[in-house]
């Protein structure tokens, strides 16, 4: 767990290094099994809100995204 908490406390550092911490939200998620859930998380729809995914259909372009792999996600950010 040490190790995992120095990982995100790198990521935190990076972002605020860059200026923008107060502006990042940062989700730590994790797959512990097939339990049942009540809320459903997507990442997608709020960065459209913020303006970071534009357009309809097969002609979309994004700033940032997010891309489920499994038990993860994915983010992805343009420069």
């Amino acid at each position: 767990m040490k190790n995992l908490d120095d990982r995100i406390h790198e990521v935190l550092y990076a972002v605020q290094k860059n200026g923008d911490l107060v502006g990042t939200t940062l989700f730590v998620v994790s797959d512990h099994g097939f339990w049942s859930f009540t809320h459903v998380v997507h990442p997608n729809v709020l960065l459209r809100e913020k303006g970071m995914v534009h357009g309809e259909g097969r002609k979309i372009t994004c700033d940032a995204w997010v891309m489920g792999e499994g038990g993860s996600a994915l983010v992805y950010v343009n420069e």
